[in-house]
């Protein structure tokens, strides 16, 4: 059940693999407002760390689920974490996930709305 309403401009598909180890940008709301609510996906029976963040004006905020901070956090091998809060990006921000393995072993899967 939603507390709050919002016109928006309609859905976008995330669909990123992180192919390497620097912060890879999900969304970016540099010029408007969005909304996202995705998955980060450990996809080879790996066990690689991964930071999940909203970088705003250059200040990280880094984002937790289910009791944890994932800010440089050993996933499991095969283990989804959802993060379903509905994540609000502010114009000049951006959702990024960092990996510590840039083999492709973490996909981001989800969907952002971009709210005006």
């Amino acid at each position: 059940m939603s507390v709050f309403t919002f016109d928006s401009r309609g859905a976008e598909p995330i669909l990123r693999r992180i192919t390497d180890n620097v912060a890879t940008v999900i969304v970016d709301a540099t010029d408007a407002r969005y909304v996202a609510w995705f998955d980060v996906t450990e996809n080879s029976g790996g066990t690689p760390s991964i930071t999940v963040e909203i970088l705003h004006a250059t200040i990280p905020h880094y984002l937790g689920t289910g009791g944890t901070s994932w800010r440089a956090k050993a996933m499991s091998a095969n283990q989804s974490v959802r993060f379903d809060q509905g994540y609000a990006l502010p114009p000049g921000s951006q959702l990024r996930v960092t990996s510590n393995n840039g083999s492709g072993l973490v996909d981001v899967t989800g969907v952002s709305v971009s709210a005006t």
